[in-house]
């Protein structure tokens, strides 16, 4: 039978005094610098559920959590607040390196620039993932440029995400007897197609908690769990499936602008890199919010807490 509030016996209690031992609702209690008080006596409020917020730090990292966030927010995310410039400055310097690329002499610069945004994009993603899930509803600042060590971290913890990921895909088709070599030469049947296919599809699907997994707890080493990953897809895979859908939609659409619109000149450019970095940027926020809406059942499963 649910607790009731002492004070206010139409809402649930969720404290406890330590002094008068009266039950607390939410109203009935006062958040102090660090802890959480009995607003009737000012001793200490201790939670009734465990594992709930025994500091008010906590209290607001679960208050921020638990937010009511609509789809339509998720979509406008790299336009809300200051995300607007960093968007539009990255997609502005994207299609500038892309037509400098194509001037002689300039090339070189050019390719060396994008080296250089291709060296950060891991940690950004990786970033966006972190802050979603803890509830930020804006675009991070860039990581650091001059954390190399940090940065090839990254690269690194991507890199091994990208090989789990491979893995469906590579088993299926030893299974199939489907070599790579015959590819080349045109030597795949309609069943080796339909092995690599289905491979791809359930790399994306373990890539997604792959990388929310990096991103979220900040361990590299977690990208390769894909037990972990089958295990947290199980548990909530009512959202998950809601998420992958709504990322390949995405990641489809993207695609397909940049397909048609490859032969515009510079609207073209510019069109086909803004979807494109839209996409990769609402795809990150996206993951973390399902680490978010999830946070105690992946916790328990990624971190055994």
């Amino acid at each position: 039978m649910e607790q009731t509030c002492a004070t206010h016996p139409e809402k649930p209690a969720v404290y406890v005094c330590d002094g008068c031992r009266k039950l607390l609702c939410e109203d009935c209690m006062e958040e102090g610098h660090r802890l959480l008080f009995c607003r009737h006596c000012g001793e200490m409020a201790i939670p009734l559920a465990t594992g709930a917020p025994t500091t008010s730090t906590e209290l607001a990292k679960e208050r921020k959590i638990t937010a009511a966030y609509s789809l339509g927010d998720a979509m406008a995310y790299p336009f809300r607040g200051l995300g607007l410039y960093l968007f539009a400055g990255y997609v502005f310097l994207l299609v500038l390196l892309d037509l400098f690329a194509a001037v002689p002499g300039l090339g070189c610069a050019a390719s060396l620039f994008q080296l250089l945004i291709l060296l950060i994009l891991p940690g950004f993603l990786f970033r966006i993932v972190r802050t979603s899930a803890e509830g930020e509803t804006e675009l991070p600042d860039w990581p650091d440029y001059s954390e190399l060590g940090e940065r090839l971290g990254e690269w690194l913890a991507f890199l091994l995400v990208m090989v789990m990921a491979a893995l469906p895909t590579f088993v299926l088709l030893k299974l199939g007897g489907c070599e790579a070599a015959d590819l080349l030469f045109g030597g795949w049947g309609l069943g080796c197609w339909a092995l690599a296919a289905l491979g791809i599809v359930l790399g994306v699907v373990l890539w997604v908690p792959g990388v929310g997994s990096v991103g979220t707890y900040a361990s590299g080493w977690l990208g390769w769990r894909a037990d972990l990953h089958v295990k947290a897809l199980v548990n909530v895979f009512d959202d998950a499936a809601v998420t992958l859908a709504l990322l390949a939609g995405l990641w489809i659409a993207s695609l397909l602008l940049r397909v048609f619109l490859a032969f515009v000149p510079v609207m073209g450019v510019l069109s086909s890199v803004a979807v494109g970095t839209y996409a990769l940027f609402v795809g990150a926020h996206l993951i973390g919010l399902l680490f978010r809406r999830n946070t105690k059942m992946l916790e328990s499963i990624y971190l055994g807490r």
